[in-house]
């Protein structure tokens, strides 16, 4: 968990001094093309270069803000602040389209791969949580069944155990048998097994290079999928690791 928060913030912090530079770039650099767009091609004396930056500035918040709807007022500003007409200040905005291409497709390549590692490690935590809930549910039905353990999950979601449990929020839908939604895998142990045993586990896609896992002393690990062969060569899990296999391939 701290390691994946440690990735997260590392990947904030080396990208706050590249969205500094684009920020600059792109408002000085659309700024020049504004002043090339206003003198030399709308032909408007008034566009002079650090009028055009600061109206360039304007612009890109608005249009941050409205995105393509605050395109009419964009060229509004451009137009009071040049002192020119409505045609000419489209005219004069013309030249800054590429930069404001570059400057969304740099901004989606850096931030996007953060925003979905965030999202990944939501989603790790809450399979986390999902597995204790499986955990209680699988005592709860022991204490009423002589101490046996379910057969299957699906035992438990009819005996009434709250279905999201057993649904794991990265798990392709593939894998989620017809009117059911069951994203781990379950074998159920002997009554005399090791507490280190693997019990529940997610499948090898839910979250690729890690898999969490349910053992049978009810304690919940995150185990990187390196950990996790290691854990299924050990003797005590070997049927674990056997009926696993036969589902996922080696």
């Amino acid at each position: 968990m701290l390691a994946d928060l440690w990735g997260i913030e590392w990947l904030f912090w080396w990208q706050i001094p590249l969205v500094v530079i684009f920020v600059v770039v792109g408002v000085f650099g659309g700024g020049a093309l504004l002043w090339v767009g206003g003198r030399f091609l709308a032909q408007v004396p008034a566009a002079t270069f650090w009028r055009s930056v600061g109206t360039n500035l304007l612009v890109s918040v608005v249009m941050g803000v409205l995105s393509l709807f605050g395109l009419p007022l964009g060229w509004l500003i451009i137009k009071g602040m040049f002192r020119t007409t409505y045609g000419k200040a489209i005219l004069a905005w013309l030249p800054t389209l590429p930069i404001a291409f570059l400057g969304a497709g740099l901004t989606a390549a850096i931030l996007v791969p953060t925003l979905q590692q965030a999202n990944e490690l939501t989603n790790r935590t809450i399979c986390m949580s999902n597995l204790s809930g499986v955990g209680r549910a699988i005592t709860l039905y022991k204490m009423r069944n002589d101490r046996r353990y379910p057969p299957t999950l699906k035992v438990l979601i009819e005996a009434g155990q709250p279905s999201k449990y057993f649904r794991c929020p990265s798990a392709r839908r593939s894998r989620r048998e017809p009117g059911w939604r069951i994203d781990y895998f379950y074998l159920p142990p002997k009554p005399d097994t090791n507490r280190d045993r693997l019990m529940v586990c997610d499948f090898r896609e839910n979250h690729r290079g890690q898999r969490n896992v349910l053992r049978v002393g009810m304690v919940v690990d995150r185990l990187t999928e390196a950990e996790f062969q290691a854990e299924l060569a050990r003797p005590a899990n070997a049927d674990f690791a056997k009926a696993l296999r036969e589902i996922e391939g080696p």
